[in-house]
């Protein structure tokens, strides 16, 4: 059995290493390894996200963009089982929707579902 020794260049780096490391320690101060930033950084970015998210979540109070859509049809497919159309004499349902009355939706589906392609839309018949 053979053993060998460090050779003492290896030895000479790994002392330098060791006092470069105590330097850095007291100049630095004590540092948080890399497992903790691991943990803070995407907790402290969530928790922003979060708070950016939900701060101020019910403004504006009225429809906007697609919800004019995605809201009514997801109302009436709650109540009636079904997505109904809208009536199509009212000039601006929105306004009806968003004071609170929700009368705008009309007696039949103007969308009925195809197997592989989807919803395909009656209205244009």
């Amino acid at each position: 059995m053979t053993t060998t020794l460090a050779s003492p260049a290896t030895g000479a780096r790994a002392q330098e290493a060791g006092r470069l490391g105590a330097l850095r320690r007291s100049l630095l101060g004590r540092q948080l390894d890399d497992r903790v930033w691991g943990w803070l950084g995407p907790l402290a970015v969530a928790v922003i996200g979060g708070f950016l998210r939900f701060w101020h979540l019910g403004r504006p109070p009225w429809l906007v963009f697609d919800e004019t859509y995605y809201v009514k049809q997801g109302a009436s497919m709650l109540q009636y089982g079904y997505e109904r159309a809208i009536k199509s004499d009212l000039k601006k349902p929105d306004l009806l929707w968003n004071s609170g009355h929700h009368r705008c939706l009309g007696h039949q589906s103007g969308l009925r579902g195809a197997p592989a392609g989807g919803q395909v839309d009656d209205r244009r018949r």
